[in-house]
């Protein structure tokens, strides 16, 4: 089981693995899985081998409530967008079986290529450190079909001196939040959860008229983005033909604004400013 609102790259390995998706719906205050609709997806299947949630934008799942719904359940947390933050006080990567990171330069804590890691139960890591080396046990002994995915040192470095700075970038990213939350003219903007300390590797906001709002802004020099325009089981390459009605509408109304530890006071108001003369 796998939300829909997410990055192609949740569901593609799983589909590389022949393994079949159950697509969930997410929620409109955070975007992440909607518990409700997952509640009503294992009532009707039995066969759920495996629950994929994914930390949107920073803020993580409710993850208690997950775990109570799925039992026995294992349960895997996509965390690349939420490094360093935490779930009712507890560090993300410490609380669920396994839990996956990705170091793309577009996240909060990242390198000058791509990467990943995941925290989990010892025999989870043993199992993927296997994987990521050819499935070997020694040099030319392998157990079974793997792949190549090291990391390579000089990531592995520039990682090492970024993780010394994540916190105070990510409180950055909190204060220019919190700007945006008391100054933006809409009111559609993410309710973090009490339980959540996000982490806001992008702030985003719903609006109407997205394509027009887009243009207005690029043309007075802001940048925005969508992510995403098609929730994964409105993609082609799987086009499941699920309707998920929350999917469906954040998709279409979804636009993140500029947050980056970097912004200066006066970025942060230009970005005010104009977002609210024109909205």
């Amino acid at each position: 089981m796998i939300p829909s609102f997410t990055f192609i790259s949740t569901p593609e390995m799983a589909s590389k693995l022949g393994l079949e998706i159950i697509w969930a719906d997410c929620n409109k205050e955070n975007y992440t899985i909607d518990t409700d609709h997952l509640a009503e997806i294992l009532s009707l299947n039995k066969s759920v081998k495996a629950i994929v949630g994914v930390d949107i934008f920073g803020h993580t799942c409710d993850w208690d409530t997950i775990k109570d719904i799925a039992g026995n359940i294992p349960v895997v947390q996509d965390a690349a967008q939420s490094f360093g933050g935490r779930y009712k006080g507890k560090i993300n990567g410490t609380y669920n079986d396994l839990t996956c990171f990705s170091f793309y330069p577009a996240k909060n804590m990242w390198c000058f290529g791509d990467g990943g890691a995941v925290v989990a139960k010892q025999n989870y890591i043993d199992k993927i450190s296997m994987s990521r080396d050819h499935g070997r046990t020694d040099k030319y002994v392998h157990e079974f079909l793997g792949w190549n995915e090291r990391l390579d040192s000089v990531q592995a470095n520039v990682l090492n001196h970024m993780i010394t700075k994540i916190d105070a970038h990510n409180k950055d990213r909190r204060r220019i939040a919190s700007i945006y939350d008391k100054e933006l003219n809409i009111s559609t903007m993410v309710k973090t959860a009490d339980w959540c300390e996000n982490v806001y590797n992008q702030y985003t906001v719903q609006v109407r008229n997205r394509s027009s709002l887009q243009t207005k802004l690029k043309d007075v020099g802001i940048q925005t983005g969508v992510m995403w325009p098609l929730g994964c089981h409105a993609q082609p390459v799987y086009d499941s033909g699920d309707r998920l009605e929350n999917t469906e509408h954040v998709t279409e109304s979804i636009l993140s604004l500029p947050c980056w530890p970097l912004m200066t006071d006066d970025e942060i108001g230009y970005v005010i400013e104009k977002f609210n003369s024109i909205v």
